[in-house]
């Protein structure tokens, strides 16, 4: 995830996230699981762009491309808030939550950005 900092094993910026979740002692249950559902909805948006290019303007292209670095940066911000909070003390109830939140918005967004 060079464009935001984070190098990990994938080519997939949204796969190197998810990993640097899940593999982090500050996770939590409910965090992986929303993890998992970002990467589902965000893997499945990826097919559906792969099939329906075809079919959009170059705008339209560029537009979707950055509408999902977007949603992929918002949930590294709400990420890196949190771990910044662990670092400080143990986080309020407001950063996890906002990061629960976030993760949830971005997955539906993705849903419905292919359907």
């Amino acid at each position: 995830m060079a464009a935001l900092g984070v190098v990990g094993p994938g080519a997939s910026e949204s796969v190197n996230m998810v990993i640097v979740m899940i593999t982090s002692r500050y996770t939590s249950n409910s965090i992986n699981e929303r993890a998992g559902r970002f990467l589902a909805e965000n893997q499945r948006y990826n097919v559906w762009y792969q099939l329906n290019k075809r079919k959009s303007t170059g705008q339209q292209d560029l537009e979707l491309a950055d509408a999902s670095a977007r949603l992929l940066q918002r949930c590294w911000a709400a990420w890196t808030e949190y771990l910044a909070a662990w670092d400080v003390r143990r986080p309020e109830a407001d950063v996890y939550r906002t990061l629960i939140a976030t993760l949830d918005e971005v997955a539906e967004r993705y849903r419905r950005l292919c359907s």
